[in-house]
């Protein structure tokens, strides 16, 4: 090899780092940074079984009603560090920008950590579905 020419690396060393950064990239991908929101939707029934996660909430949408002029959500959320029960969960919680006018629990809400319950906004909405599970964790779906 004379001074003036650059050593270079065999086209089989090239394809093999390549294969490894992407892998290490997509194991660095597949992690969450802390309060990462995340997003599972399935098909169940007529409307869509949306999960979502964020700061340790798990909350799922299991279904959407609309009659008599309102739009019922039924929501089930577990968490291990905050009460979901709060009353207040309705006033931070909107649905195509509508806020929620009640937010009911199903049976003795305990501590208030695993909730089932249901979402009561005014008019037949559709749109984001923004859940202000605590004043610190907005959970947002989407209603079709």
């Amino acid at each position: 090899m004379s001074e003036t020419q650059t050593p270079t690396l065999p086209l089989w060393l090239l394809l093999v780092i390549a294969l490894l950064a992407g892998a290490a990239f997509a194991l660095v991908r597949g992690q969450k940074p802390p309060g990462a929101q995340t997003s599972e939707i399935t098909r169940a029934g007529t409307e869509s079984s949306q999960t979502v996660s964020q700061n340790g909430i798990d909350a799922t949408l299991e279904s959407v009603v609309r009659e008599d002029g309102q739009t019922t959500v039924t929501l089930s959320m577990d968490n291990h560090a905050d009460d979901l029960s709060d009353p207040l969960l309705a006033s931070r919680s909107t649905l195509g920008g509508v806020t929620a006018s009640a937010w009911n629990t199903e049976g003795d809400a305990g501590s208030g950590h695993h909730v089932r319950g249901e979402l009561v906004f005014d008019g037949d909405l559709r749109g984001a579905l923004r859940v202000g599970a605590t004043p610190a964790t907005t959970l947002t779906f989407e209603v079709l």
